[in-house]
């Protein structure tokens, strides 16, 4: 039975699909995982190959704390290694362009409506080897 965390962060992950492909991105995988980390979700645009690191939160009242803070110095380099090895292990060319961003979804309890921050190349000093 999976837990309340994952179940709430798979409600995150399904808002940022139907963002995402609502923004003209083709989802190639949810959920990419590896003993080093995982990637909540791989997509395409353009010819370029995006890792999406979602991460939700309930919006609190006087809270300054933004979800896109949780992705610190470790988790990105977690995010780059995981990112390349997809890249290895899917047979990419080695000039496939590629980039790892942030979704931050805040949740409001009482409209029950979600705000979507998309952070592009949140994820920087990526390099392909």
């Amino acid at each position: 039975m999976p837990s309340q965390k994952r179940i709430f962060g798979d409600v995150g992950e399904e808002i940022a699909v139907s963002y995402l492909t609502g923004k003209g991105y083709k989802i190639v995988e949810r959920n990419f995982l590896r003993p080093y980390g995982e990637l909540d979700i791989v997509a395409s645009k353009k010819g370029s190959i995006i890792f999406f690191e979602v991460k939700t939160r309930i919006e609190q009242e006087g809270s300054a704390f933004l979800p896109e803070q949780s992705v610190n110095r470790k988790k990105g380099h977690r995010l780059r290694k995981t990112s390349q090895i997809y890249l290895l292990e899917h047979q990419y060319r080695i000039d496939q362009p590629w980039q790892i961003d942030i979704l931050a979804i805040t949740l409001d309890k009482i409209t029950k409506k979600a705000r979507i921050r998309h952070i592009p190349n949140a994820v920087m000093g990526v390099e392909y080897r």
